[in-house]
């Protein structure tokens, strides 16, 4: 990735932990007792954003290789 790109994906990726993170606090202030469903489902979520960029990522390439053809 050029830098300007590289840029791009981090504030992108910043700008959406920021969002998770304000929500996630908003949900702890109104159930304390909520923190150890929050951890459990934040683990499950991680899990899946990375899959499916990397799917996506896996898919991209694909399609790339595929309009190259002659």
């Amino acid at each position: 990735l050029d830098s300007k790109a590289n840029e791009q994906v981090k504030a992108l990726v910043e700008r959406v932990g920021r969002t998770v993170i304000d929500v996630a606090l908003d949900v702890v202030r109104q159930k304390h007792d909520d923190l150890d469903q929050l951890q459990d489902y934040f683990q499950a979520v991680e899990k899946d954003i990375v899959t499916n960029i990397r799917r996506l990522g896996t898919v991209n390439h694909d399609e790339n290789e595929d309009d190259q053809t002659p």
